[in-house]
Parts: structure tokens; sequence; C-alpha cells
């Protein structure tokens, strides 16, 4: 996490308090001459983090998509008690049919088949 926000504050180069001095004189050559330096695991760090962003982004997208029936019966078929169609349909204070049209609209708007 300190990384992250280290970079996004504009670090150019991010190393550990153990670096060997072979490794730390690299690292000012290399900021000096290309700009920047981060180590293999900074570099993983910042590549992992950018996909889970990318992932919440993307995630975030589709969600604002569905209506808010749409998300209360994903809510209610994720639930640990294993609710049928009908008991969902019951819980919610709709006709069974209306149910299958939220999954069908679920399916369509995130583009999946089942």
């Amino acid at each position: 996490e300190r990384v992250i926000r280290a970079v996004r504050a504009g670090a150019r180069g991010f190393i550990l308090k153990d670096i060997e001095p072979l490794e730390l004189r690299a690292a000012l050559r290399s900021v000096l001459t290309s700009g920047y330096y981060h180590t293999d695991l900074v570099h993983h760090t910042m590549l992992n983090s950018s996909m889970r962003t990318e992932e919440e982004k993307t995630r975030a997208k589709l969600l604002a998509r569905l209506t808010e029936n749409e998300v209360r019966f994903l809510e209610l078929i994720c639930d640990d008690r294993e609710l049928t169609y009908e008991q969902v349909a019951e819980e919610m204070g709709v006709h069974r049919r209306t149910v299958d049209g939220y999954r069908e609209h679920i399916c369509n708007k995130l583009k999946v088949r089942s």
C-alpha cells in the first residue's frame, strides 16, 4: 500500500531498507538515466494494484447497469439460505415471472448466458 501511494505521489524509485550497496548504485544510475527505478517486487505490486483497480472499475460499471431490484435479486439468490426462485419472488413481493425477467435482464446486461 505504501509503495502504491509513493508512486502515485510521484516517487521516481522505491528501494527497500536492506538494499545492497551495489544495487543502490544501480538504482541511482537508473533514476539518473531513465528517470525511475523499481525492484521486481515493487513492479509486481504496482501491476497487481492496477489490475485490481481495473477489475474493481469493471465490476462497478457492470453493477451500475443493474436496477435496484436486479441487485436485490442477485443478493437473494446468492444468499446462504439457497432460496428457490419462488422464495425469492415471495421475499421481493413480486410474481415468479418477474423474477425470471430480472434474471434474463441481468444476463443480457452483463452479457452472460447463465
